[in-house]
């Protein structure tokens, strides 16, 4: 057989073996990959290629969503991780350890009591999944809950150059129902101070990153250029356990320096109370020695 002869009889051979038809469906014994009437995947997705509109695949352009029609989902913007990679603080409530240098939650008084850390995750929060939060639920403070001080507490590194902190907060009723944070802001505080708590700088509520994840309002409190050349406390205090708070990313972060001839406000120091010295000696007790 000559090599003519053996090329025309394989391109014989290919032509028989192509399904026949523009679209590639072959004949009404074959079954070809977007075969709508037979595809098991198709069928499971109900489609009918016999369908008004649809052509040989089972494609029904007519039912193509329309591109202006807006999704009813809404983006939400979170970091991958819980806080930034830059954040100074030890164990941003990733961790129940009571060792030095972690967060430590206890009520204030004569004595002060300590509660474990009361640590959850909600996807619906700023930090997403990515890193815990504490939730201080409505009535944890027994009886007395509308008038027992909670304070969550650890201390922070410092050093040269100013520093900026911040805080997620969320507030609810006691039925758990979300709440404005300029409704309950006189009960809550969250504060930065020196390493022997005589002063302090009070974080302020930045109503330009508000955000509502799952119709519940969080609030970042922040404070920036802070100086703590040897250190200090970070202190959240809840004065009303009648609600419930939750808590999520708190950071200290080194700021960046700031573009030529752009000039800082230096962050508000005021006088630290009793109660906050109170609060950095209860610190000391509740510490677990290792």
């Amino acid at each position: 057989m000559s090599p003519r002869t053996l090329s025309a009889l394989l391109a014989t051979l290919l032509l028989a073996a192509c399904p026949s038809g523009p679209t590639g469906q072959g004949d009404a014994t074959s079954q070809g990959p977007l075969d709508a009437a037979t595809s098991p995947d198709a069928a499971a997705a109900g489609l009918d290629a016999a369908a008004p509109g649809a052509d040989a695949s089972g494609w029904d352009a007519s039912a193509a969503l329309d591109a202006s029609t807006p999704s009813s989902r809404t983006l939400i913007e979170r970091s991958l991780y819980g806080t930034s990679p830059r954040n100074l603080l030890l164990d941003p409530f990733v961790t129940g350890d009571r060792s030095w240098g972690h967060f430590i939650s206890f009520f204030l008084g004569s004595p002060s009591e300590h509660f474990a850390l009361p640590r959850t995750f909600e996807s619906a929060s700023p930090t997403g999944m990515a890193a815990p939060i504490v939730l201080l639920a409505a009535g944890g403070g027994g009886s007395d809950a509308g008038s027992r001080p909670a304070r969550v507490v650890t201390p922070v590194l410092g050093g040269g150059g100013t520093f900026s902190a911040s805080l997620w907060l969320s507030a609810s009723d006691a039925s758990g129902a979300p709440v404005p944070f300029a409704s309950v802001s006189t009960r809550v505080a969250v504060a930065v101070f020196d390493p022997t708590g005589v002063t302090k700088v009070v974080l302020a509520p930045d109503p330009s990153a508000t955000k509502t994840i799952g119709g519940r309002e969080w609030t970042l409190l922040r404070a920036s250029t802070l100086s703590l050349p040897h250190g200090g406390w970070f202190q959240a205090q809840v004065t009303d356990l009648t609600y419930s708070w939750r808590l999520a990313g708190p950071e200290l972060v080194a700021d960046q320096p700031a573009p030529p001839r752009q000039l800082r406000r230096p962050a508000a120091v005021v006088p630290a109370t009793d109660e906050d010295r109170a609060a950095i000696v209860a610190y000391g007790q509740f510490v677990e020695r290792k």
